[in-house]
């Protein structure tokens, strides 16, 4: 089962009730990438959204996808990508960061 961490032990985000403002404050979630070809990957699994790449702390890339206006909907269609992703890559966990907080993605146990 994936499961979403706020670092700093907050609950996870699929436990943060959804609000009519933190909705409208949802623009972008950002995925950190280990690399550049990583993060191209994962731009390319997400044609449904208005993505961008950005730069990172070293070789890592950082995608930003536009959740827009709508927030928590459009946030449960990225995740699935994200974690096929993630999966892809062989790797366990992914940082992401949401409304000026940040979260881990496990990926899911085989």
């Amino acid at each position: 089962m994936t499961e979403i961490v706020e670092q700093a032990a907050v609950p996870a985000l699929e436990a943060v009730p959804p609000c009519p403002e933190r909705v409208a404050r949802r623009g972008w979630l950002r995925v950190d990438a280990p690399d550049e070809e990583s993060a191209l990957a994962l731009i390319d699994r997400l044609d449904a959204f208005h993505v961008e790449l950005g730069p990172g702390h070293g070789s890592r890339c950082e995608v930003q996808i536009e959740l827009g206006p709508g927030g928590d909907e459009r946030l449960a269609e990225a995740l699935p990508v994200v974690e096929h992703w993630l999966a892809g890559l062989g790797l366990s966990t992914v940082q992401l960061k949401l409304d000026g907080r940040r979260f881990l993605l496990e990926a899911r146990a085989a």
